[in-house]
């Protein structure tokens, strides 16, 4: 998990209806909406995975921005967060932010294959949700050598606040500093980062 340069999304802008949200990028095969999220997904993706995970994406809303007062991600008061759902994706899943004719907009791409582990694929989606929403906080990942450790550590603190009992943080823990302790917990490289988060 972690934040990269996002692939070119398009410049199409859809403006909502007057009591709803528009979309922003070029369609991108199928699409399923929901009050906040507009989620994107290839014909070997399942409508049904596709709404499970819209859900998740509205619980991860709920909690962290109605509940415990965050900022919703950039642009997101007008337009729809767009998520894609990609089987082949390189990493379990990572955001960033793209540029579109109405601005700058976070972009989320998830792994959707990890949806075989149901608990994972929760904390996996309210984690890429948590990047979206720091990005209405900090505009850069890289600011310094030692902040994206902080970006990817508080969006793992993050999404124990949607899920409290799921504790995927733990093998994390084991399975990246505990047995490399040689790599400093604030290496930024990418390749480090994807050890461990």
């Amino acid at each position: 998990m972690g934040l990269l340069a996002p692939p070119d999304v398009g410049d199409g802008v859809r403006y909502g209806p007057p009591d709803g949200k528009g979309q922003l990028g070029d369609d991108w095969g199928e699409v399923h909406l929901t009050e906040n999220f507009a989620v994107h997904y290839p014909a070997t993706v399942s409508l049904e995975l596709a709404e499970q995970t819209g859900e998740l994406l509205e619980q991860s809303w709920r909690v962290l921005v109605e509940d415990e007062g965050w900022r919703p991600p950039p642009l997101s008061e007008s337009f729809l967060v767009r998520v894609e759902l990609h089987p082949q994706l390189e990493y379990s899943g990572y955001t960033a932010m793209t540029s579109g004719p109405e601005g700058d907009f976070p972009l989320i791409q998830i792994r959707s294959t990890y949806s075989s582990s149901p608990d994972f694929y929760a904390s996996l989606v309210a984690h890429e949700f948590a990047h979206a929403v720091q990005f209405a906080y900090r505009a850069n990942y890289r600011a310094s050598d030692d902040e994206p450790w902080y970006w990817e550590a508080s969006a793992t603190y993050i999404k124990e606040l949607v899920h409290p009992n799921s504790n995927w943080w733990a093998q994390y823990v084991q399975g990246g500093y505990t047995e490399q302790p040689q790599i400093g917990m604030e290496n930024s490289s990418q390749e480090d980062q994807a050890i461990f988060l």
